[in-house]
């Protein structure tokens, strides 16, 4: 994952091809890729699992390394969870079946750079992404009339800095809310002034 979370970039295509059978997995691919604002897609080649089966079981008879062991590969099969083009990780979806004489490459170009009009946007999803917020910025947990002001600049959740910087943005606002609590014992309501 980190190898494909360092190749992620709106300038770049970057194929994750591999054991990408988990749903889990593909949501966290899609993930990676919107929080950069880039598009992704799924192609999925829809072989039947006994096809499958008889394909490893030949190459291990061949004595070739590209192949599973017996019980390896029946695990694989267990665990194997099809994508499902419901899913907004999993979408848009391109199964292609593994006996299609042609791929769908003009319909997969289109998911992943647009039409005529041009590249597709993508904007990050606001949960992985330290925006801004307006002043004052209204926290009603103390009171109907409390303000909290806050300046925290907008910041991708792939930051290296990220989990570190939200958790002491939190700490702060939850520090602060204490001690107001503490100073301004019974009052209800109030205004709390956070710095960077």
């Amino acid at each position: 994952m980190s190898a494909v979370k360092r190749g992620l970039g709106k300038e770049k295509i970057v194929i994750a091809d591999g054991l990408n059978y988990i749903k889990g997995y593909r949501y966290q691919l899609y993930c990676e890729a919107k929080a950069v604002g880039t598009p992704s897609c799924v192609v999925h080649v829809g072989t039947p699992v006994e096809r499958c089966r008889a394909n490893n079981k030949a190459r291990s008879a061949e004595g070739r390394s590209d192949c599973y062991e017996e019980e390896v590969f029946e695990e694989l099969v267990y665990r194997y969870e099809e994508p499902n083009g419901m899913n907004r990780w999993d979408s848009p979806l391109f199964t292609i079946a593994e006996d299609d004489e042609e791929m769908p490459g003009d319909k997969i170009w289109e998911a992943i750079f647009g039409g005529e009009g041009g590249a597709k946007g993508v904007k990050p999803h606001t949960a992985t992404v330290l925006v801004g917020l307006p002043f004052p910025f209204p926290f009603p947990a103390c009171g109907p009339s409390d303000w909290v002001l806050m300046n925290r600049l907008q910041q991708p959740a792939s930051s290296p800095d990220y989990l570190y910087e939200l958790d002491q943005a939190t700490q702060s606002i939850v520090i602060g809310i204490l001690e107001w609590q503490k100073s301004h014992e019974g009052e209800v309501g109030g205004e709390i002034t956070f710095s960077d």
